[in-house]
């Protein structure tokens, strides 16, 4: 069971960390290497300990793939939302999706 935690936790970071040179090209004004990294972990932390608590409550199975596949999911969202998008409105939705990455992690 933690290694799924683990790799839930770690999954969406590293997959925006190994092409956060991208999201610099394309947001620099922004600085997302400074800022990608508190939306990921911030609700991830919350949802973790939310996860503990009442986690027992749901089928192991329908949290972890759930979790999985929406995580996967939203890792090919993430540099197409970039791509089709300005640099401001990419930034914000990006911001929300990273969130978004933080619940599922924590979920798993």
């Amino acid at each position: 069971m933690m290694i799924f935690f683990g790799i839930a936790s770690l999954l969406p970071w590293n997959a925006v960390l190994t092409s956060l040179d991208f999201f610099e090209g394309k947001m620099h004004e922004y600085h997302p290497s400074s800022v990608f990294g508190f939306a990921v972990n911030g609700l991830l932390i919350f949802t973790s300990i939310w996860t503990m608590i009442y986690g027992n409550k749901y089928p192991f199975v329908w949290r972890i793939s759930g979790g999985y596949v929406i995580i996967a999911a939203l890792m090919i969202v993430l540099p197409l939302v970039t791509n089709a998008l300005s640099p401001g409105k990419a930034f914000a939705a990006d911001i929300a999706i990273l969130l978004i990455f933080g619940v599922f992690g924590g979920i798993v």
